[in-house]
C-alpha cells in the first residue's frame, strides 16, 4: 500500500497538469495584444505562447487597464510576468526584471491632417490677428454703399425694379461686380461725375481685394510655418496627448512640454481628431500601425523615431523565472521564430 501511494504522488508529481498556470499580465495595445472571439493575440502575445510551448508551462492570462497597472502588478509579484510592449529603462530596471529583449522601438508623432491645413485652423488665425473684424467692417460697408445705390437707382432709373429686394439684389450683383473685377455693366447716371466715382470705386476696390488677399496669403504662410508638426522640434509651445505611465510622458516630461496624459490610445486620438490636442506621442510601432488600421481618420504618423528603446517581457525582482524566459526568447531568435511572427505584423524584421 506504502508503495502504490509513492507511486500516486510521483505520477502527480511529473505530471504537468499538477503545475501551476503561469499569471500572465497583459495590456492591450494592438498590435501587441489583441483581443478577439478566441482570446488574446497579438505579437507579443504570440511571442509569449511560443515561450511557454518551450517551458512546458501553461498560462493564465490577467488583463490590466492600463500599463501602470500592468507594471505595478509585476512589481508586487500579482502576476508572474507581463507581456506588451514595454519599455527597458534604467528606472524600470530597478525596480523589475527584464527578458532579453525582443523588439526595436521608439516615439513617434501622430499628428491630425485637418489640424494641418484646414480652413477652420485658418479661420481661428484671422480671428486671432484681428483679421476677420476688418473684413466684416469691409463687408457692412459694401452693404450700405449697396443700400445706397439702391436708393439713387430707384429715384433716377425709371427701369430700376420698384420692389425692394430685386432693387437690392442687382444693385448688389453690380456693387461686387467692381470690387472683385473692376468692371461693371451699370449705366451712367451721373454723366462726368459718375465717371470720377465709379474711377474712385474701382481704386478702391483694387486697395480691398489686395488687403484681404495680402493678409489672408500672410496668415497662411505662417500657419504653415508655425502650425505644422513634422518633428519632435516642432512640439514646443503645441498641446500634447501621451498615455499615462508610458515612456512617452516620461520623455515629454522632461523636456518640459505641455501635455495631456489619457488611459490609451483610442482616446488620445479622440482627442486629436476633435482638436483639444495638436499631437499625440507614443510608441512608433503602436502609432503606424493604429494609423494603418483607421484609414478614414484624418491622422498620420510623422518624423523619425526618437528616444530609441526596446521592448522586452518585465518580471517581479529577481525572478528566477526570468532567465527560462530569457533562454526561450533567445532559441526563438535562432530559429527564426521571433523574427517570423515581427514580420507578420510589420512586413519586415524591426
Amino acid at each position: 500500500m506504502l508503495g502504490l501511494l509513492l507511486a500516486l504522488d510521483s505520477a502527480r508529481a511529473a505530471d504537468p497538469v499538477a503545475t501551476p498556470p503561469l499569471r500572465v499580465g497583459v495590456y492591450v495595445t494592438a498590435p501587441f495584444v489583441m483581443t478577439g472571439p478566441y482570446g488574446y493575440s497579438g505579437l507579443a502575445v504570440n511571442l509569449w505562447n511560443a515561450v511557454g510551448a518551450k517551458l512546458g508551462r501553461k498560462t493564465e492570462f490577467v488583463r490590466a487597464a492600463s500599463l501602470p497597472e500592468l507594471l505595478g502588478s509585476a512589481r508586487s509579484g500579482r502576476i508572474d510576468i507581463a507581456v506588451a510592449n514595454v519599455f527597458v529603462t534604467a528606472e524600470r530596471a530597478q525596480q523589475l526584471s527584464f527578458t532579453q529583449p525582443w523588439f526595436n522601438g521608439g516615439l513617434r508623432i501622430l499628428v491630425n491632417e485637418e489640424r494641418q491645413i484646414g480652413p477652420l485652423s485658418l479661420l481661428h488665425d484671422l480671428h486671432k490677428l484681428g483679421y476677420l473684424t476688418s473684413y466684416a467692417w469691409l463687408g457692412a460697408g459694401l452693404l450700405l454703399i449697396t443700400l445706397l445705390l439702391t436708393l439713387v437707382e430707384r429715384r433716377l432709373d425709371k427701369e430700376f425694379p420698384p420692389q425692394w429686394w430685386p432693387g437690392l439684389a442687382i444693385s448688389f450683383y453690380h456693387v461686387m461686380a467692381v470690387t472683385t473685377t473692376g468692371k461693371t455693366s451699370h449705366k451712367n447716371l451721373f454723366g462726368s461725375l459718375g465717371t470720377v466715382l465709379a474711377a474712385l470705386w474701382m481704386a478702391c476696390s483694387v486697395a480691398v481685394m489686395a488687403y484681404v488677399t495680402s493678409t489672408v496669403t500672410s496668415v497662411m504662410t505662417v500657419n504653415s510655418i508655425t502650425s505644422r508638426i513634422s518633428g519632435l522640434g516642432d512640439l514646443p509651445g503645441k498641446r500634447i496627448g501621451v498615455e499615462a505611465g508610458s515612456l512617452s510622458e516620461d520623455h515629454i516630461a522632461r523636456l518640459g512640454l505641455d501635455y495631456r496624459a489619457f488611459t490609451d490610445l483610442d482616446q488620445a486620438v479622440s482627442a486629436l481628431t476633435a482638436q483639444e490636442i495638436d499631437a499625440v506621442v507614443d510608441d512608433a510601432a503602436t502609432l503606424e500601425y493604429f494609423d494603418q488600421q483607421h484609414p478614414t481618420l484624418p491622422i498620420q504618423v510623422v518624423g523619425k523615431i526618437f528616444e530609441p528603446r526596446k521592448y522586452a517581457f518585465a518580471l517581479p525582482l529577481d525572478s528566477p523565472l526570468t532567465h527560462d524566459v530569457t533562454v526561450a526568447l533567445l532559441s526563438l531568435e535562432e530559429d527564426q521564430t521571433a523574427s517570423k511572427l515581427r514580420t507578420q505584423y510589420f512586413g519586415a524584421d524591426k
